[in-house]
């Protein structure tokens, strides 16, 4: 197993975008954002199948790639984890613990001030009920932003990911 999928897990304006890229960056992974397969006139549902045919498409060219997903439920994440296995890759969750409150400050800055897709009241209280924190299914990495991103990724992710490379 040489490759990895990387997937976010969090609420909307958690910061998985911008932990996504810094991940990318280091790791040189190919970037995978649901976000990128929302069209306007498309429905979440579908941007998360397209977002994970692209993944499955990646893996089985043997490139290792970071999910930018909400991953917010066990069954999404049991999911990504069927995926990786089906392409021998090793699944990784970095879990982006950041307060529903903090997130939901951020969603409204962001409704002011527009640097990303809105996320409607309705469907953000919808994921923050739903939210199930991940279980310790495989790897799961804890991020809770006392670090800039890439300082995280460098002391949190690579050391783990240089680990699993060397013990097989």
């Amino acid at each position: 197993m040489g490759t990895y999928l990387i997937y976010t897990c969090g609420y909307p304006f958690s910061g998985k975008s911008t932990l996504a890229r810094a991940i990318a960056t280091a790791t040189v992974f190919a970037l995978v954002e649901v976000d990128a397969h929302m069209t306007s006139n498309d429905r979440w549902l579908d941007a998360y199948i397209a977002a994970y045919a692209e993944v499955k498409k990646v893996l089985s060219s043997g490139r290792s790639v970071v999910l930018d997903s909400v991953a917010h439920t066990h069954k999404n994440r049991h999911r990504l984890h069927r995926i990786a296995t089906e392409c021998d890759a090793h699944p990784v969750c970095v879990w982006l613990d950041i307060p529903a409150t903090e997130a939901n400050r951020r969603r409204l800055v962001n409704q002011t001030n527009p640097t990303r897709a809105h996320v409607p009241e309705q469907s953000f209280e919808q994921i923050v009920a739903e939210f199930q924190p991940p279980d310790h299914v495989g790897t799961v990495l804890r991020y809770q932003a006392t670090d800039p991103a890439i300082t995280w990724v460098a002391s949190n992710l690579l050391p783990v990911i240089t680990r699993e490379v060397v013990a097989r």
